[in-house]
């Protein structure tokens, strides 16, 4: 049965896609060598996304549903950003790419705006 149509606890609260695609593996008690298998990759793949090497897998869909969680989870940390335009989530996966005080700076300046 699909985890993500029952009650489960609540999803940790994790700053990047690798965490959450290793909090989950690990959830459904999968090696990276088992989560590769299923997925159609490999091991390395596994390692370089949890590790934040790899920052857009090739095939999220499958990702998530083999490790039985939303999309949007696995990629932004939020179960209800299901109606992103392709615009923000092209914006989204940018800033992942910045520098961590590139981050900050943009931060500083999207803050202004509200």
């Amino acid at each position: 049965m699909d985890r993500r149509s029952t009650e489960r606890k609540a999803l940790p609260n994790l700053t990047s896609l690798g965490e959450r695609v290793k909090w989950a593996r690990k959830e459904q008690g999968m090696s990276q060598a088992v989560l590769a298998d299923k997925v159609g990759t490999d091991q390395t793949t596994i390692s370089q996304i949890e590790r934040g090497i790899i920052i857009q897998p090739r095939n999220p869909n499958r990702l998530a549903e083999v490790l039985d969680i939303s999309e949007a989870w696995m990629a932004y940390g939020k179960e209800d950003i299901d109606k992103l335009t392709n615009r923000s989530i092209n914006l989204a996966l940018a800033f992942e790419t910045l520098t961590d005080a590139d981050k900050a700076i943009l931060e500083n300046v999207l803050h202004k705006f509200k």
